[in-house]
Formats: structure tokens, C-alpha cells, sequence
């Protein structure tokens, strides 16, 4: 059975379009599915737990979760999804951003979203185990999952990512994007990309900057002085393209991490437009690392953001990096 949760509302009603695409194609496929909508008070979150109790309900054999929308459908929907294995996502991007699609090469033709699935359940249809199997590493894709955890909430809350997680200016352009009539408007015209670089250039001229602390991994310790963000990714890029870790792999376990610091307002004008090409790695006051896990305490709580969506004002958390925790289809 294809489960399929489809954002109507992504890049101003794409999601809906395309799914009528896509619904004609299973109708001339034959292929058995079940929709359901994202609402504001049913969110992609919502709509996962539920398709979860009928698949062990029914002991729904290779049970896979189509997701048409952008990043962050697939945020709610890895939320919903963790800690489990045995359901695989399959991704018809229709978002602004759509980083993930961007990284993980998927395409946003309903024809060839049919087509792979048509693979994928020939060469499953006659196996039944709790774990995705990897039949074929043309038809898997294996992905890492990021975990964040608020070590300042009592319950030690936490949020799943896929993408990148960041605290400071990329958290502060991603929260306003994300409620800004600009982002619509351009959305319209193909052009919703734009939104992030113009909302970048508002949200630079008037960034806090604060001092951090960042312990690895291996227990090493590192404190920088006004930092102006922290980028913790997976996959390459965020924002709509920006290559903010131009070496991540999304399925070698490790994070890339990215500080920014000591960096003054007009120089970071000059850098915006090189992070699209990944040029921007060589300046002195951008720092890289990679680690399976890290915490992050600064002076000041910062904007956080998950793959995109807002999580809070934090000032300190831990992040750790869950291998292979996620199949792609």
C-alpha cells in the first residue's frame, strides 16, 4: 500500500497541482494508494501517526510514505517517523527550498516518481521485515538523520532534521521567510528563492552576534567570539541552494559544521553570493568541522531553526548525527 501526504499549500498550491498530476498517472498505472491533506490543524505530523496505526494495523507488508511537498513536509513527517526503520519515504518535491531534493538528486516529475515506485515494489513485493530492505543501491538511498536536542527544556525536548540545523542569522532569515507575504508573491513567479537572499540581506544588517562554546565528539573544545551563526548539516546545502557545507555526505554519519565569526555586516555581503557556489570555505572567519555529535551553549538564546522550520530561542543544545536512519525511494 502507497501512503501519500500531499502539502496543497507548498509554493502556493504546486502541491496540489502536481499530485493531480501525479493521481492521473497511478490511475493509468493501476496503483493502489491513499491520500491525505495537510491541514493546518492536520499536519503532515498528524497524518504519519495515523497512516502508522493502520500499517500495524493491517501489518502492511513494505510500507512506504510518499511525501509531496518541501523540506519542511518531510521535517514533520521524519518527526513522526523516528525512532522507526521499516517505512520507506518516497519525495515529489514541491516546495520553495527543496534542499533535500537538491542533494539527494530527486526528481519532481510525477512520471518518473511512478516509475521508481513501480521498481521499488517488484522487487519487494515478496518480502516482509521490520527494516527497509536494500535490495538494490540504485533503487535505496540511505540517509543520515540529525537529532536536536533543548538541554535547557526539562523533558529534554527534541526534533529530527534531515536537512540542517542552524542557530543565529540562518534560523532568523529561515523564521521570517517562512511567515513573509514576499516568499508568496515570489512563489508565484517561480522566483521563491529569491525570498531567503532578500530577507538574508535584511536580517544581516541587523544580526546579534554573541559568544559561543562548541564541545565535539571527541571532547574537544572550541569557543568563538561573536559568532554570527552555526550551521550543523547533513546534506550540502540549505536556504534554496546555498552550498553551506560543500563536502557533506548525507549517509557517512558525521555532521559538517559550519561557524561563522568575527565577521563585520558588509563582508558578509561578499560572502552570501560565493556560499551559493561553495566558495565562501577558505575565509578566515568561517570555521569547519566534522563529528558524529556536538554540543552548542552560547551567551545569548538564538533563533534555531530545523531543516527550515522554527524551533525556539535556544542557547543550548546537542545535536547527534543517527547513521542510515532514514530510506529514500
Amino acid at each position: 500500500m502507497l501512503y501519500i501526504i500531499v502539502n496543497p499549500a507548498s509554493k502556493s498550491g504546486l502541491g496540489r497541482k502536481r499530485f493531480e498530476l501525479l493521481k492521473n498517472e497511478f490511475n493509468k498505472n493501476h496503483i493502489v494508494y491513499e491520500v491525505f491533506f495537510t491541514e493546518k490543524k492536520f499536519g503532515a505530523g498528524k497524518c504519519v501517526k495515523t497512516i502508522l496505526e493502520r500499517i500495524d494495523r493491517d501489518k502492511t507488508k513494505n510500507p512506504v510514505i510518499a511525501v509531496l511537498g518541501g523540506d519542511g513536509t518531510v521535517n514533520e513527517t521524519v518527526n513522526a517517523l523516528y525512532p522507526r526503520t521499516d517505512v520507506a519515504i518516497a519525495y515529489l518535491p514541491t516546495g520553495s527550498s527543496n534542499d533535500l531534493a537538491r542533494a539527494l538528486e530527486v526528481s519532481p516529475d510525477p512520471v518518473e516518481f511512478v516509475k521508481q515506485y513501480r521498481i521499488w515494489m517488484n522487487k519487494n513485493k515478496n518480502t516482509n521485515t521490520n527494516k527497509v530492505i536494500d535490495t538494490d543501491k540504485d533503487m535505496i538511498l540511505n540517509q543520515d538523520l540529525g537529532l536536536l536536542t533543548d538541554e535547557t527544556s526539562p523533558a529534554k525536548k527534541k526534533r529530527a532534521f534531515a536537512v540542517s540545523c542552524g542557530i543565529g542569522l540562518d534560523a532568523a532569515v529561515c523564521k521570517e521567510t517562512n511567515n513573509s507575504v514576499i516568499k508568496d508573491i515570489l512563489n508565484r513567479f517561480h522566483l521563491g528563492k529569491l525570498s531567503y537572499v532578500a530577507i538574508a540581506v535584511k536580517q544581516i544588517l541587523s544580526a546579534r552576534q554573541t559568544s559561543c562554546d562548541i564541545t565535539l565528539a571527541d571532547q574537544s573544545c572550541h569557543h568563538f567570539e561573536k559568532v554570527l551563526f552555526i550551521v550543523t548539516m547533513i546534506q550540502p546545502y540549505e536556504g534554496g541552494g546555498i552550498k553551506m557545507a560543500p563536502m557533506a555526505d548525507g549517509n557517512d554519519g558525521l555532521f559538517d559544521v559550519m561557524v561563522v565569526s568575527n565577521l563585520h555586516p558588509l563582508r558578509a555581503f561578499y560572502l552570501l553570493p560565493m556560499a551559493f557556489f561553495g566558495k565562501h570555505v577558505n575565509s578566515r572567519c568561517v570555521h569547519f568541522f566534522k563529528t558524529e555529535s556536538l554540543t552548542i551553549h552560547t551567551k545569548d538564546a538564538m533563533t534555531v531553526h530545523v531543516d527550515g522550520e522554527y524551533a525556539g530561542e535556544l542557547n543550548q543544545i546537542q545535536l547527534n548525527c543517527k547513521k542510515n536512519m532514514l530510506s529514500f525511494i
